[in-house]
C-alpha cells in the first residue's frame, strides 16, 4: 500500500492535473503558432483557463460565485470517456 499523496513509484507528485475538471476561463486561438505561444507562456495556468480552436455554442458565461460546478468520470475506455457534470455556468444566448 503506498501512502497517501504518493505515486505508484514511491515519489510525491507536488503538481499533477485531475482526469476532469471544470474551468471558467477560456479564449479562442486559431493560428497553431499562437495557441503554442500560449501554452508555453509562463503565465498560463491549465487550471484557471482553456485555449479552444473554435468558440463554444452556446457561449458559456461564469456563474457569479466562481465555483463552475461539478465534474466525475462514470466510465472509460481506451477512445471513450463517459462524464457527469453539474454546471452552474449560464449560456449566454
Amino acid at each position: 500500500m503506498l501512502a497517501t499523496g504518493r505515486s505508484p513509484d514511491g515519489y510525491e507528485r507536488e503538481r499533477y492535473f485531475p482526469a476532469l475538471s471544470l474551468v471558467q476561463q477560456w479564449r479562442v486561438l486559431r493560428d497553431r503558432d499562437q495557441i503554442l505561444s500560449a501554452l508555453t507562456n509562463a503565465a498560463f495556468d491549465p487550471r484557471e483557463e482553456v485555449i479552444l480552436e473554435t468558440r463554444p455554442e452556446p457561449a458559456p458565461e461564469p456563474h457569479p460565485d466562481s465555483v463552475p460546478g461539478t465534474v466525475k468520470l462514470v466510465d472509460s475506455s481506451t477512445d471513450r470517456l463517459t462524464i457527469e457534470a453539474e454546471l452552474r455556468a449560464r449560456p449566454s444566448c
